[in-house]
């Protein structure tokens, strides 16, 4: 991966880390009985569809 591409994939990940937080922090509010290990999969998956997004 050349520079640019790899300056392009940070400033993607720079501008979905805080609509990532939102989702997250909704779901906690959603599914306040939400488990860790439950928690971090959907942060994983949310990571993942924003990924194949970008």
């Amino acid at each position: 991966m050349d520079s640019s591409r790899e300056d392009d994939a940070q400033t993607t990940k720079q501008i979905m880390l805080p609509e990532l937080l939102r989702i997250i922090t909704y779901f906690y509010q959603y599914a306040p009985s939400l488990g860790e290990m439950e928690a971090e999969e959907l942060k994983d998956v949310i990571q993942e569809t924003f990924a194949k997004r970008a």
